[in-house]
């Protein structure tokens, strides 16, 4: 079984969104907020201790991705 801290997925998720944002895909607006929230978040998961517990470390990556994928932060997604 595998733990995933949800506070360790933070600097992965920011690498993600600056490689977005140099590809164009993201405007820096957008990135600014999105790491603002993630950044809230993970700090959440960090003080309250959360975990994911699963059978598939890549399920669970996969759910976190989904997770950010589909939060939406003043308006942008």
């Amino acid at each position: 079984m595998a733990k995933v801290q949800l506070s360790d997925y933070f600097q992965d998720y920011k690498k993600y969104l600056n490689r977005m944002e140099e590809s164009g895909e993201y405007a820096a607006n957008t990135v600014k907020k999105r790491e603002g929230c993630v950044r809230e978040f993970t700090q959440y998961c960090r003080e309250e201790n959360l975990v994911i517990d699963t059978e598939e470390f890549y399920d669970s990556v996969d759910l976190i991705r989904d997770f950010f994928d589909q939060t939406s932060i003043h308006g942008t997604k």
